[in-house]
């Protein structure tokens, strides 16, 4: 949810084409204008929800937070799709931000004509805006063709096998007891604390290191 100034609240949504082609299948009715519709609906669920579980209002009485979305005139939908459309209420929102910054896109380009700046301002945003979703929308393509490259299936079972094994092994190690902290007990990384016999740890042995005594010579 956005908040361009306290006054108004907008919601972005975003739809996107699966096998059925519902939102691109020629309707005159768009999917980015069907899911705009949808939008204040869904918010207005929301609060609903909301008042019934923080304050104990339950419908249809009206609760803090229906009522403070009803102060504000409920929210501005804007919806756009994954091949940078958008619906009448992004447009709207474009056309209001190209319209407040008329007077600097006035003086940056050397215009005599405000109307012309917003003009201006309206592509450059459409610009960006169009870019950034076919960005988003080709990164999403490359991050799948994984799945069309040939043995990817076998791979895939392969490292899912891995890992539930390796899951497996420290599961059953930490059970016993013989895992913790990251190393197995009997491993005092080489510091001789008195762990282990395998690790050169532990107290040295009686007489360990010590040089024995030359024995007198005899008498002549």
């Amino acid at each position: 949810m956005l908040c361009l100034n306290p006054e108004r609240i907008c919601e972005l949504k975003g739809i996107r084409s699966d096998s059925t082609h519902t939102n691109y299948n020629g309707a005159e009715v768009t999917g980015v204008a069907k899911r705009e519709l949808t939008i204040p609906v869904e918010v207005v669920r929301q609060a609903v929800k909301l008042d019934e579980r923080v304050f104990g209002v339950v419908a249809p009485a009206v609760g803090p937070w229906q009522r403070r979305l009803l102060e504000l005139g409920g929210v501005r939908p804007l919806a756009f799709g994954q091949y940078g459309e958008w619906g009448a209420g992004f447009e709207e929102l474009v056309r209001d931000i190209a319209e407040v910054g008329q007077e600097e896109a006035a003086d940056r380009y050397m215009l005599a004509s405000r109307e012309a700046a917003v003009g201006i301002q309206r592509r450059c945003i459409r610009q960006r805006i169009t870019c950034a979703v076919l960005r988003a929308q080709a990164d999403v393509l490359l991050g799948r063709m994984k799945y069309a490259l040939p043995g990817w299936a076998q791979a895939e079972a392969r490292r899912e096998g891995q890992a539930e094994a390796h899951c497996a092994a420290q599961a059953q190690a930490e059970d016993s007891g013989g895992f913790r902290g990251g190393r197995w007990d009997g491993d005092d990384g080489g510091v001789g604390d008195g762990g282990g016999d395998d690790a050169g740890g532990g107290a040295p042995e009686a007489g360990a290191g010590e040089q024995p005594e030359p024995e007198p010579a005899p008498a002549p």
